[in-house]
């Protein structure tokens, strides 16, 4: 399914290309195979995120400007849908609310960013052909290599965002001196 994006679409893609090629994944095993991939999607998400995040006394910032507020709104629908469900492509369009931020960096990663972006929407129009196929296949790779590539992304600006404008503090996390 290139029209479509989350961790479980990416479970479902590979379980029905296995199906039709008795590779590993079967009626058996799906939802623990499927599972697997949703909760390392979350550990992949939860990593970036405390290797990004400060914890402890810091400065933040007291007020959200509107263009980080856009993107809180943008990003977190993304990030949400991806990892709960699989989801069709016309919730892309939460992403455009990211594009205010993102562009304020002008780097190569945003450039990336907004390519894939503008792919992923028309993917519609690349899918074609037998669903079963090595060409397919290798499309579908590619087209979610963008999506998990947007994510990324996505997890590591939302998480710079939280961190400029949130303290937590932890217990155990507090430096002996």
């Amino acid at each position: 399914m290139l029209i479509a994006y989350g961790f479980e679409t990416l479970a479902r893609g590979l379980y029905h290309y296995s199906i039709n090629s008795n590779l590993f994944i079967n009626n058996e095993n799906y939802i623990f195979f499927k599972n697997i991939i949703i909760f390392f999607g979350g550990i992949f998400t939860l990593s970036i995120f405390l290797v990004n995040f400060k914890f402890g006394n810091k400065a933040v910032s007291s007020k959200l400007l509107p263009d980080e507020n856009l993107f809180l709104l943008g990003g977190g629908i993304y990030l949400g849908t991806f990892l709960i469900a699989t989801n069709i492509d016309f919730r892309l369009i939460f992403l455009l609310f990211t594009f205010p931020l993102l562009i304020k960096f002008k780097n190569i990663y945003i450039y990336l960013y907004i390519i894939f972006y503008i792919i992923c929407l028309n993917a519609l129009f690349i899918e074609s052909g037998d669903r079963y196929s090595i060409l397919y296949a290798l499309k579908s790779i590619i087209i979610h290599s963008m999506k998990l590539y947007i994510y990324t992304l996505v997890v590591y600006y939302l998480s710079c965002l939280i961190n400029k404008n949130l303290i937590i503090n932890l217990p155990f996390l507090k430096h002996k001196r």
